[in-house]
């Protein structure tokens, strides 16, 4: 349809905005989303007409609610605010932008969690966190506050430290990447859904990843965090084992950590599998999760390669 085509058109033009930040590109942009609202318009005329015959008005003021939403959204596109996390190799620390959607508009945020009012900073340059924390941010004009985006990061010594993966993530769904490479030493946590796109997922195969901390550093835990969802033929891994080298070529076992979460247990399991290093002085680790193995016999899978998935290798 003419909607169907020009909505892609204007999915199109404000990627090349966002990415680009050209005035040219911004311009066709908005050109593009104005179309696309005149051509919602026109269609929420139609269809309430064609409503009316058909069914006397009844739920119609539903129908017409879904498109005044899209048409609230697109309206209000260029006052949405963006986060961009940057991790930085051996600093252990992120590097934050925020941004409305043209950059063109004044943004406010906070890193405690709480709510962005004007009275909370107003976004001028990058800045960095050293700590856990939560970002949020949002658009504020002639006292008219536009939603709230909201990231949490997770930083740690490993953020951003990824030296080699050694083992292929799956692609079946694209989610089941969580970004890439990089996804596990990204300090960004999953929920409990495995789809959310921050759990990477490994199917038939082992996770097997070297960190690079760039100099020798002292390291007294490494965490790894898996979710289990028997049911979706997730498990968890048998065992965790961290490995240490000054040289990263030749690594010692350092520590291991055996799976205890019963594969039986209904629903989604998430847990943090700590193993201690007690000031370990090092610069490489690796970290291998083995896979459990095919799903076992009970399961309605049965025999079929299992998954494990994991949202972060947390280096403390």
């Amino acid at each position: 349809s003419e909607y169907m085509a020009k909505r892609n058109l204007a999915r199109l033009r404000v990627y090349h905005a966002f990415e680009s930040g050209s005035a040219d590109n911004i311009t066709r942009a908005q050109t593009a989303t104005t179309g696309l609202m005149q051509e919602l318009g026109s269609l929420r005329q139609e269809y309430s007409v064609l409503w009316n015959r058909e069914n006397r008005g009844w739920w119609l003021d539903r129908i017409k609610s879904r498109y005044d939403k899209a048409g609230d959204e697109l309206l209000n596109l260029e006052y949405t605010a963006w986060i961009t996390a940057t991790p930085k190799a051996g600093q252990g620390v992120m590097e934050i932008s925020l941004r409305s959607l043209y950059g063109n508009q004044p943004v406010y945020y906070t890193t405690d969690g709480s709510e962005p009012t004007l009275r909370s900073a107003r976004y001028s340059e990058p800045f960095v966190l050293d700590a856990p924390a939560t970002v949020r941010t949002r658009v504020i004009v002639n006292n008219i506050l536009y939603p709230v985006a909201s990231k949490s990061f997770y930083v740690h010594k490993g953020v951003g430290c990824l030296k080699e993966l050694r083992s292929q993530y799956s692609n079946y769904n694209p989610a089941y990447t969580a970004g890439g490479d990089g996804a596990l030493l990204d300090g960004i946590r999953g929920s409990d859904n495995f789809a959310d796109g921050h759990w990477q997922g490994y199917q038939g195969t082992d996770i097997d990843l070297v960190i690079d901390l760039q100099k020798v550093t002292p390291v007294n835990i490494v965490q790894a965090g898996f979710l289990q969802n028997a049911y979706s033929w997730i498990l968890m891994p048998s065992v965790i084992t961290v490995y240490a080298s000054d040289d990263g070529v030749k690594f010692l076992e350092v520590g291991s950590v055996k799976n205890d979460v019963d594969p039986h247990t209904q629903g989604t399991v998430v847990k943090d599998y700590t193993i201690p290093l007690n000031n370990l002085k090092t610069r490489y680790l690796r970290v291998v999760a083995k896979n459990p193995g095919p799903l076992p016999a009970w399961h309605q899978a049965a025999g079929s390669p299992s998954y494990m998935f994991c949202d972060e290798m947390i280096i403390e």
